[in-house]
């Protein structure tokens, strides 16, 4: 099979057997590939490659492997390359090495090749889901087959990576793309390690997967996404990049922007007995589906159009073409099935009561299904469209204009690849955002919104969205409220509904609303503002980390969290807190509103928790210590079951302070205070306690279990001699000693006599 959508590179195309097991739209995602690297390289050259279907040249592929390839080339020494790759330098970088040049690389530098049939093979994994609509390349959970098979075809083209782990004749081996990896300004790195390209060694680009770590030298670095020569994620699209195109142009080919209207992008009918017709479409997409729906044309029924006026598709007809170089008007007939194809003059389109397919693959359109008519599957080029949908089930593509779309009733789908307004007053439509930042208006309907890479802005009506993005979305979920799964920077604003929020990898900001919100964090850094006005309800919400994410919560409700990991910075400047961290640190502010929970992590997190109000309980539970500070309320401070180093910092008002095992810190404040247990006494401690006391603080004070040589007192600000005019002041009474200091602080050591000197520091 031999696709030639421009005058440069022809790529022919044998299938194994392994295929006669593929999908349907397996050979559909081959030819979209084929014929994009087709319309992109220049060079006059033909390339064979074998393409498999879970195997690759009859080869079961390895398993975890979304795809692979194999290529067959030629070894040269440094001078040959050299001197057909004007730029490197004079003296061999490598030292001594071989370069591996495959077979397609070695024509296109005019090198001689190994003269084998076939340049290579390619295979697709039969175990992982791939999407393999060229329309639709970015479906949740489906791997991009087309992205997956320019990476492995572009690798059988050169783009590999040898870092002379490998040797030929006892010499290192290496390919010409190593010659492009620096570290640093003027530093080529020609092992593993950290790496960018660079054609000039000065301006370092893309980074480089580093071999280190697995996968290949030649791919992008995992930090790359939604690009083919970087790795493939579930649900993204894997485009061909500006930075792809350099690195084939560096290593011999040359490239063209391609991908406009007439640069090959056409499809052609031609019926027996009939005109042959030319519809000129604006992308590439496009015009593989226009080929495929032409291709099944049947013989007689079919409309052919040429020149802008009004059409009806008949009963004795099956479908239109329209190659005319202005907008016709069409409209649909009662036959099921029907399909209709324009071009780059534009369509007019009333559906009729039949169904079918309608590809207006160029020029500004307008589609409309009425109330009655079948539903339409409905393609657009990337025109500024106008579509309403207010009846059935329809599937809309849109390209990337600016286009306008209507969905109202049943059950509609819309892809949206430009800047489009898109209405959905009620019905449940199903609204996918690919690369683009369309602004989208919901009503009465439950409608899911799948935001891969762009930037919507969504404004949920009331009823309840389910929103997942990728992207970096505004998401206005008004009185419906909804959930949003978010794996990358989205703004969520809550209103009066309900909502749930799922941060997953996602960097978001959220700002809650008077409606609860449930907001789980993930491993991505994410702020949570509660409403500015105090009318934020965020009860019942619950907040709980990812392993290694980080959360800021401004909360003005009663609100609770559950951090599991990562760190979080949540402060409550109205109605109280609950907090029980599990692995991750944080600073906890508790609410004015008192009663204030705060339990800090486990293991060796730490968390630093602030009282709010009257009433609060603040818990030490790690080993690696946490800090506690008294609200201006009574407050309950402590570290029981921890042998971590805590600090504990007393208030104005009552405190109770029950220390752990380890080397705790207590600060007295204002307030009347009550130190018990830990390693005060306690037979199993062997840390060492220190409580202090600041001259001026007046603060009345028990203390229980005072380990004597174990735990100590400090008095700071005092003036020199205060130790020693305490001791000699003391009193005794029922077994325990009172001491006064000169600012009036009151201590009392229960069940403790006979301090000395030695037990103050």
């Amino acid at each position: 099979m031999t696709i030639t959508p421009g005058t440069g590179l022809v790529i022919n195309v044998s299938y194994d057997s392994s295929v006669t097991s593929a999908p349907s739209g397996f050979r559909t995602a081959v030819v979209a590939a084929v014929l994009h690297l087709e319309s992109l390289f220049t060079n006059k050259i033909t390339l064979n490659i074998s393409v498999g279907y879970g195997t690759i040249a009859d080869v079961p592929i390895s398993s975890g492997a979304l795809a692979q390839s194999r290529s067959s080339g030629v070894t040269v020494p440094y001078a040959q390359l050299a001197a057909v790759m004007p730029g490197l330098p004079a003296s061999d970088p490598t030292g001594n090495g071989l370069f591996y040049i495959s077979n397609a690389e070695a024509r296109v530098l005019g090198l001689a090749g190994t003269g084998v049939a076939l340049d290579g093979s390619v295979g697709l994994s039969s175990a992982l889901n791939f999407t393999y609509d060229p329309n639709n390349r970015a479906v949740t959970g489906q791997y991009d087959a087309i992205g997956a098979l320019e990476h492995e075809i572009t690798e059988v083209m050169g783009r590999t990576s040898e870092l002379g782990v490998a040797t030929v004749r006892r010499q290192p081996l290496y390919t010409p793309l190593d010659l492009y990896r620096y570290s640093g300004v003027g530093t080529r790195i020609l092992t593993n390690g950290v790496a960018y390209f660079s054609t000039d060694g000065v301006t370092m680009q893309t980074k480089f997967n580093n071999p280190a770590n697995g996968a290949d030298g030649g791919d992008w670095d995992t930090s790359v996404q939604g690009d083919a020569f970087g790795d493939s994620y579930s649900g993204q699209l894997a485009q061909i990049t500006p930075a792809d195109l350099a690195v084939m142009s560096a290593i011999g080919w040359s490239t063209s922007a391609g991908g406009g209207p007439g640069a090959g992008l056409y499809a052609n009918y031609a019926p027996t007995g009939g005109a042959a017709q030319t519809v000129t479409c604006d992308n590439l997409a496009d015009a593989i589906l226009a080929r495929s729906l032409i291709a099944g044309l049947p013989g007689t029924g079919v409309v052919q159009v040429s020149s802008a006026g009004q059409y009806v598709i008949a009963g004795g007809n099956s479908a239109l073409v329209s190659s005319a170089p202005a907008r016709v008007t069409v409209s649909g007939g009662a036959n099921a099935g029907q399909r209709v194809i324009s071009g780059a003059g534009g369509l007019a389109f009333n559906a009729g009561s039949g169904t079918g397919t309608v590809v207006a693959a160029g020029g500004n359109n307008l589609i409309s299904v009425y109330p009655g008519a079948g539903a339409q599957n409905i393609t657009t080029g990337d025109g500024d469209d106008t579509i309403s949908a207010l009846s059935g089930a329809n599937t809309i593509s849109a390209g990337l204009g600016r286009n306008l779309i209507l969905v109202q009733g049943g059950n509609n789908i819309v892809n949206s690849a430009g800047n489009d307004l898109i209405s959905a007053p009620d019905g449940n439509p199903t609204i996918n955002a690919l690369l683009s930042a369309p602004t989208i208006f919901l009503g009465s309907g439950n409608a899911q919104i799948n935001n891969s890479h762009g930037n919507p802005t969504v404004v949920v009506g009331s009823a309840a969205a389910t929103i997942a993005s990728g992207g970096m979305g505004q998401l206005w979920m008004q009185a419906g409220g909804g959930y949003v799964y978010s794996t990358y920077a989205d703004t969520v604003i809550a209103g009066s509904g309900a909502v749930t929020v799922n941060a997953a990898t996602g960097n978001d900001f959220v700002f809650a609303g008077s409606g609860p919100l449930n907001f789980s964090g993930g491993t991505g850094a994410s702020t949570v503002l509660g409403a500015a006005n105090g009318r934020a309800n965020l009860s019942g919400g619950t907040i709980p980390l990812g392993s290694s994410g980080t959360v800021i919560a401004i909360a003005y409700g009663t609100t609770t969290f559950h951090p599991q990991g990562g760190s979080a910075t949540i402060a409550a400047f109205g109605g109280s807190v609950t907090v029980t961290a599990g692995q991750g640190s944080g600073v906890y502010l508790g609410g004015p509103a008192g009663n204030n929970l705060m339990m800090g992590g486990l293991g060796a997190s730490h968390a630093t928790m602030i009282g709010g109000g009257d009433g609060d309980q603040l818990n030490a539970r790690a080993m690696g210590g946490d800090v506690m500070q008294a609200g201006p309320g009574a407050a309950t401070l402590s570290a029981l079951g921890s042998w971590g180093a805590n600090k504990f910092y007393g208030g104005p008002g009552r405190n109770l302070m029950l220390l752990g095992t380890g080397n705790d810190q207590v600060l007295t404040g204002t307030g009347a205070a009550t130190i018990v247990g830990g390693n005060l006494g306690a037979p199993e401690g062997s840390g060492r306690g220190l409580i202090a006391f600041v001259n001026g603080n007046h603060p009345d004070v028990q203390i229980q279990s005072f380990g004597s040589g174990q735990n100590f007192i400090s008095l700071v600000g005092f003036a020199a001699g205060e130790v020693t005019r305490a001791l000699s002041s003391a009193t005794t009474a029922g077994g325990s000693q009172n001491l006064l200091l000169s600012d009036g602080t009151k201590i009392q050591f229960l069940g403790i006599t006979g301090l000395t000197s030695s037990n103050f520091l």
